[in-house]
């Protein structure tokens, strides 16, 4: 059956480009553009559910909203129906669970021949039957099953999400049902289980599954730990899935033994590699098989098409469940703000529960972090009423966010003007925003014309450059360093400055006719001072974000 749901369909018109001196700057609507990009809040909603629950709420919030809804996830449970919202085949295969019990199991396949398996939802912790059994009994036998389907079905591309598993067997379940075969001292066939291993003498992959080396596998996950050892599956994922404190060593030992033969004898190893550990050893084995890892939430936000959704919009709302020091470290939401934020897009965060300690670190990425509870509640409550908490917090929360509607009275005020610089002079806003900048208090550096043209550097080298192409800014040494090149105006520079400032004064004159001469000072003394206060609380914050990625604290769940 094709599904193709209503939860990827943009609610409102698309954006309209239009080219100058070979930039295309974008021509956006009034009416505000939202994005809407959370995880499944687990245990209550699925990521689609909760993305139709924040744009009822927006909508009833602000009815001429533009909704851009890309349900997301990080390459565990909810990450097929993720990827389907944007089309393509749900097929339904049979499969052997964590236990070995018989099961249907739903796989995908999109439109460009792209297969999806997911882990979780073929052994994955929440199965009650494939948890039933003990965790050395459990394998991913069912997960290769699902690969070979896939492979049936004619997949060029199949991506397996390994976030959420039961199974700790270094993926030689998986393997099994490929094609390897497991052997004991005397060549009888062992079961592909972390029991079954124990008495492993040999591997023999002489039947794998040829059609494997032609297709290209890709293992999503946000973990980076190694097959074995202190930081490995076992050690520290094993608990979770049942591994008893004292089995933690001797199952180590196992996976440790079975990858020295299974490396024996496809002659490549990899149980040292980053992410061999996800999944309880599943990306030791896709690893072995030739995959590439790829963190699950950045390959959602590609594979839905996130980049194109920010492109033009006011504002995202991403959530999750519950947030704390781990959002920051690969998980969905952070993924998306990161995004918007390279798409000069505010992100607020929506969470099901909001650790408090870790609060100030979300604080320096999110411009607002919210729990949509109304207060304080029990855990069951909370799932049970997320739907309606969550309608309501958009409603009542986003409208009334101060600086939400700043943000949206300086988009739309940019909307505007863009689109007059474009139509009467053939220029964008950035541009504009350069030449007025240059003309008034340059030569500039890039640094120093970032900072007065109130762009970043990045935006302001592109408007630089594009009207270089144009003849309108030239590049010079600076006459006080000439080691520094800064940009100054050519002479048509100058003329195209002289129109952008008469044009620059009547748009603000318009935007602020509904005010009094009176209320227009009163306002500006206002912003004077939340400007200042801004200012003064952005220092410390950047001083505390200076230093080295490397050095921070990383971790992960699996």
């Amino acid at each position: 059956m094709s599904t193709s749901s209503s939860c990827c369909a943009d609610v409102g018109h698309a954006g309209v480009t239009a080219q100058s001196c070979n930039v295309a700057p974008r021509m956006r609507h009034a009416a505000p553009v939202i994005v809407v990009a959370p995880d499944s809040f687990k245990g209550s909603l699925s990521a689609e559910q909760v993305a139709q629950a924040i744009g009822v709420g927006i909508a009833r919030a602000l009815p001429d909203a533009q909704l851009r809804l890309r349900p997301m996830a990080d390459g565990g449970e909810g990450t097929l129906d993720a990827l389907l919202t944007r089309g393509g085949e749900r097929r339904i295969v049979p499969v052997r669970g964590a236990s070995g019990q018989p099961r249907q199991a739903a796989t995908a396949l999109l439109a460009d021949g792209t297969a999806v398996v997911e882990t979780a939802e073929i052994v994955g912790i929440t199965d009650p039957v494939g948890m039933s059994a003990a965790p050395g009994a459990r394998c991913t036998y069912g997960l290769g099953e699902a690969i070979g389907a896939m492979l049936d079905a004619g997949a060029s591309r199949i991506l397996v999400a390994l976030g959420g598993s039961s199974t700790n067997d270094g993926g030689a379940g998986l393997l099994a049902a490929l094609g390897v075969r497991f052997a004991d001292a005397s060549g009888a066939r062992l079961e592909p289980t972390p029991h079954g291993l124990r008495k492993l003498a040999a591997v023999d992959v002489s039947a794998l599954d040829p059609r494997i080396a032609d297709v290209e596998l890709i293992a999503m996950s946000d973990v980076n730990h190694p097959l074995t050892g202190p930081h490995g599956a076992t050690a520290v994922f094993g608990p979770q899935k049942g591994v008893q404190p004292d089995d933690i060593d001797r199952l180590d030992r196992v996976l440790g033994h079975y990858a020295a033969l299974l490396e024996d004898a496809l002659g490549r190893t990899a149980h040292a590699l980053p992410g061999a550990g996800a999944g309880g050893g599943l990306g030791y084995a896709l690893l072995m098989l030739g995959a590439r890892g790829s963190a699950g939430a950045e390959l959602v936000a590609s594979q839905i098409g996130l980049d194109d959704a920010l492109a033009g919009a006011d504002w995202l709302i991403t959530g999750e469940g519950r947030s704390d020091a781990q959002t920051l470290h690969g998980k969905a939401p952070f993924v998306a703000c990161r995004r918007a934020t390279r798409a000069g897009v505010p992100a607020t965060l929506l969470s099901g529960a909001l650790d408090p300690d870790a609060l100030p670190r979300l604080g320096k990425y999110f411009a607002g972090c919210f729990s949509p509870a109304p207060g304080p509640i029990s855990l069951d409550a909370a799932i049970r009423n997320v739907r309606i908490n969550m309608t309501s917090a958009d409603q009542s929360g986003l409208a009334q966010f101060l600086t939400y509607r700043v943000h949206l009275l300086n988009k739309l005020s940019e909307r505007g003007i863009s689109e007059i610089y474009q139509r009467k002079i053939g220029i964008s806003m950035a541009e504009a925003r350069v030449i007025a900048a240059v003309g008034a208090f340059g030569p500039f550096s890039i640094m120093e014309l970032a900072r007065h043209a109130n762009l970043d550097k990045s935006q302001a080298s592109r408007a630089a450059e594009a009207l270089m192409r144009c003849a309108l800014l030239r590049r010079q040494a600076s006459r006080d360093d000439g080691r520094i090149v800064v940009v100054s105006l050519t002479p048509a520079g100058r003329a195209l400055c002289r129109k952008i400032m008469p044009i620059a004064r009547r748009w603000n004159d318009d935007m602020f006719s509904a005010l009094s001469d009176g209320e227009q000072a009163q306002l500006g003394r206002l912003l004077d001072k939340v400007i200042v206060a801004a200012r003064t609380a952005e220092a410390p914050a950047a001083q505390k974000t200076a230093k080295p990625l490397a050095k921070r604290v990383t971790g992960s769940t699996n």
